[in-house]
């Protein structure tokens, strides 16, 4: 009985051992091997599978992390681009805005400090800082020998405010002075019916009109906002009213004030 089950445990080694080594199964081997040293197969091969079976578990562990540091590269590549996006976005946005605040015409990337503004009472105002404020009976002095750019408006003026930026720009561009005349201290406009404040120089600019050759254009009333060209005291070219910024390059050009 004991060899039957000696016999049992050497055939059971020895199909360990075939298998292996890849053994051909039809190649006999002495089944009369020592016990022991059949054990110590037994043995080895089982170590051979625990070390197969760490192995497997280990590249399993690898490959575990390998797809974790992808998906960590990928989430941060994600991660950068939409922070770029977004960053994008947020420059190109500030400078639409920085444009549409600069008050910029007609492909000027200047910025005029004659701006429109808008005050508490909902009237319309404008800087005049670029502009030299004087009285209609310095013209002529101003403009002895040479032709000079006359401004005619008033603070409240829905027009003017309009018009006081975009010639303002102008002279900051091309490097000319602009005369300003404050046709509002003529004229209070604060009344239910706007009256003369001012009889001296508002005759003296109803004088000046009718002297020229653009009485026709104040035979009804003297409006704002006006554009004179003015030389020796003398109009000589005028613009009634608002125009825009390419309209106005056209009579600077005519003018000489830009070359």
């Amino acid at each position: 009985m004991a060899n039957a089950k000696k016999k049992s445990s050497t055939s059971k080694a020895i199909k360990k051992v075939k298998k292996a080594f890849n053994i051909d199964s039809d190649l006999d081997l002495d089944e009369d091997l020592d016990e022991e040293t059949l054990e110590d197969v037994d043995f080895n091969l089982d170590d051979d599978e625990d070390e197969l079976s760490l192995l497997e578990n280990q590249l399993e562990e690898i490959s575990s992390d390998e797809r974790l540091i992808r998906v960590e590269k990928q989430v941060k590549i994600s991660i950068i681009l939409q922070a770029i996006c977004l960053i994008l976005i947020i420059v190109t946005l500030g400078i639409c805005i920085s444009i549409k605040g600069s008050g910029v015409k007609n492909g000027s990337s200047s910025k005029t400090n004659a701006e429109t503004n808008e005050t508490e009472d909902g009237k319309n105002t404008y800087a005049t800082n670029l502009f030299k404020e004087i009285k209609v009976s310095e013209v002529t002095s101003v403009s002895k020998n040479k032709e000079i750019i006359v401004f005619i408006g008033r603070q409240g003026c829905y027009w003017c405010s309009l018009y006081a930026p975009v010639l303002g720009l102008a002279s900051e561009d091309y490097k000319f002075d602009v005369y300003y005349i404050d046709f509002g201290k003529m004229v209070d406009f604060s009344l239910a019916k706007p009256a003369v404040s001012d009889e001296e120089q508002y005759n003296a600019l109803i004088d000046w009109f009718d002297a020229g050759a653009y009485a026709n254009e104040v035979a009804d009333g003297i409006g704002t906002p006006m554009t004179i060209f003015v030389k020796n005291g003398k109009m000589v070219n005028f613009i009634g009213g608002y125009v825009d910024g390419d309209t106005l390059n056209t009579y600077l050009k005519k003018e000489g004030f830009i070359k």
